[in-house]
């Protein structure tokens, strides 16, 4: 790995089902590590399991969930993340569901899903990049002006860097008896603080998803 590398050196492209592998190592090499300082053995062991590609398949197979990867190495994926047009897109036994209500892009946000960067190549700005692209593919697809996603404790400053402010922090129940705080976040673009407290306001939420 050479840590001189700067973005230019990364290629981001959509996920296909062939990756899946891959997302699945990055995805436990990232819990793992990242979310160490901040949550339980048990509540890490707890997300590793429930993390997998298939949680995204409805992203992967509507080309929303994007890999980066080295310009010159395809095949190794150092960093992943989606979006998607409702709130909801896993049941909570964790089988995916195209059935779930679409909002109006006009009142509702476009939810940021699944955001991991592999811990060799964090700092590197590829977290920011992902999301960025997410919102631009959200807004192309329609026109979103708001965004929201569920984070981690340990993800918050990557989010609060790409313009996003904390809604909410709470627990959340992950296994039986086992509690974890996540934060509720979002991103209104051009809003004023009057007009965000609005949207807090009217934005209720079923449950909150943490990727």
């Amino acid at each position: 790995m050479n840590k001189k590398q700067d973005l230019s050196d990364f290629r981001l492209r959509p996920a296909t089902a062939a990756d899946r592998p891959a997302l699945d190592a990055l995805f436990t090499s990232a819990i793992a590590q990242l979310c160490r300082n901040h949550y339980t053995h048990l509540q890490i062991f707890t997300m590793v399991s429930q993390a997998t590609a298939n949680r995204y398949d409805i992203l992967i197979s509507n080309s929303t969930y994007y890999v980066v990867h080295p310009v010159n190495e395809p095949n190794h994926i150092v960093a992943s993340g989606g979006w998607w047009p409702r709130r909801t897109i896993y049941t909570e036994k964790g089988s995916t569901t195209a059935q779930d209500e679409r909002f109006d892009p006009k009142e509702s946000p476009a939810w940021i899903r699944g955001i991991y960067v592999h811990p060799d190549y964090g700092r590197r700005g590829l977290g920011l990049r992902i999301v960025r692209e997410c919102e631009a593919a959200a807004s192309r697809f329609m026109p979103f002006t708001t965004y929201a996603l569920g984070s981690t404790t340990n993800a918050i400053p990557l989010y609060k860097a790409c313009g996003y402010r904390v809604v909410e922090q709470h627990e959340v129940g992950v296994t039986d008896g086992e509690r974890m705080e996540v934060a509720m976040m979002e991103k209104r673009e051009g809003a004023t603080s009057v007009e965000m407290d609005e949207f807090n306001r009217n934005v209720v939420l079923s449950r909150v998803d943490i990727s």
